[in-house]
C-alpha cells in the first residue's frame, strides 16, 4: 500500500542527505545504481539535438549522461525541490565543465513548462516521493511531445517470495544502515526509503498507474535484478 510522504519532510531528509548522497547511493547500490541509469538512457531512444527533462534530478547524474546524448545542439533541463541538491548538481557541473543544463527548482506536481516541450522526460527514485505519484506522471505527460517517451526508474518490491522476503531482510536491517552510516548517521531518510519502497506499487501495478495517468500508446517495463528496481517507459500519443 502507498505510503503518502510529507513533501515537507522529504525536502528536509534530502537537505540533510545532499552532501552524501552520491556516496550512500553507490554503497547501497554496489554501483549498480550506474548501471540502470545507462540502461534508461538506452532505452529512451535519445539523440543529439533533443529536449531532455530531468525530474527528481538529485545531484544531476542522469542529467549529465543525457547531456553527453543530446549534445550542444540538445537541451537538458534538471528539476529537483531540494536546493541543497540542486547545489551540489550545479558543484558537480562546474567540475565537469557542463555549462549546458539548466538546473530549476519545483515541483515535479506542477511543472513550470509549457504543454509539448520535450522529447524525453524522466523521474528516477522521486515519484514514490511525491504526495500524487498520478498527478506527476501526468505532468510529465503533459510537457512531453507526442510519440516522445516518459520513463520512470523506480524502486519496488521483488515478485518471488523468496527474493522479497531476503532482499526485504537485507534492505530494512543491512541497507538502511549502510545508507544511515554513509550519511554520517542521518538513518531517518533510510528508513523511510526502506518502508516505502516495499510498500509502493510495482511492475503491472504501476504500469496501471501510468495508463491511468496519461495518454500512452504503449507502457513497457523491465524489472532490475529481480525487482529490486523497475524501469518503465510510455510513449506519449497525440492529444
Amino acid at each position: 500500500m502507498f505510503i503518502e510522504p510529507d513533501p515537507q519532510l522529504i525536502k528536509q531528509n534530502f537537505g540533510r542527505i545532499s552532501k552524501t548522497y552520491d556516496a550512500a547511493n553507490d554503497t547501497m547500490s554496489l554501483g549498480l545504481l550506474r548501471l540502470w541509469r545507462q540502461k534508461l538512457i538506452r532505452w529512451s531512444g535519445v539523440s543529439e539535438g533533443q529536449s531532455v527533462l530531468d525530474v527528481a534530478t538529485g545531484t544531476g547524474d542522469l542529467a549529465f549522461l543525457f547531456q553527453k546524448e543530446v549534445g550542444a545542439d540538445g537541451r537538458v533541463v534538471g528539476l529537483d525541490l531540494t536546493p541543497e541538491m540542486l547545489e551540489v548538481a550545479k558543484q558537480k557541473a562546474e567540475l565537469r565543465q557542463a555549462k549546458t543544463i539548466d538546473w530549476i527548482e519545483g515541483d515535479s506536481m506542477n511543472l513550470p513548462f509549457a504543454d509539448n516541450t520535450f522529447d524525453v522526460a524522466t523521474i528516477s527514485y522521486g515519484v514514490r516521493n511525491v504526495k500524487d505519484p498520478q498527478k506527476a506522471i501526468s505532468e510529465l505527460v503533459r510537457v512531453t511531445r507526442a510519440g516522445g517517451v516518459v520513463l520512470v526508474l523506480e524502486t519496488g518490491a521483488p515478485q518471488n517470495l523468496v527474493w522479497n522476503a531476503a532482499y526485504g531482510f537485507i534492505f530494512r536491517h543491512v541497507l538502511t544502515f549502510i545508507g544511515g552510516l554513509t550519511s554520517r548517521g542521518n538513518f531517518g531518510p533510510y528508513r523511510f526509503l526502506q518502508k516505502s519502497s516495499m510498500a509502493f506499487p510495482s511492475g503491472s501495478q504501476f504500469v496501471d498507474w501510468m495508463k491511468i495517468s496519461g495518454n500512452f500508446k504503449v507502457v513497457e517495463f523491465k524489472p532490475l535484478l529481480g525487482g529490486v528496481s523497475y524501469l518503465y517507459k510510455g510513449v506519449v500519443a497525440p492529444s
